[in-house]
């Protein structure tokens, strides 16, 4: 499901920084594992952004200013859909 995700991100124009797909865990070779993935550039329209991932994926949406992020916090379906990073505090 999480790699149905990650791909589904591909194929709506996100740029996939950290691919976790394939990964393999020496000593639990029959294991299934999802590494840490990093999309760039999501939109609000993609599946990535709308939906919850239980798994390792980060989904970076940009916005042009600190009002546009607060909506983005306040307008998201599920609470921890949303966080805001900014290098100006």
């Amino acid at each position: 499901r999480i790699e149905g995700y990650i791909q589904s991100g591909v194929d709506q124009g996100a740029t996939l920084l950290a691919d976790g797909r394939g990964l393999t865990v020496d000593g639990y070779d029959d294991g299934f594992w999802v590494g840490p993935t990093l999309f760039d550039h999501v939109t609000k329209d993609m599946k990535i952004y709308k939906e919850e991932i239980f798994g390792p994926v980060l989904s970076v949406l940009r916005a042009a200013d600190y009002d546009e992020a607060l909506r983005l916090c306040s307008e998201h379906e599920f609470g921890n859909g949303v966080a805001i990073f900014t290098r100006d505090g």
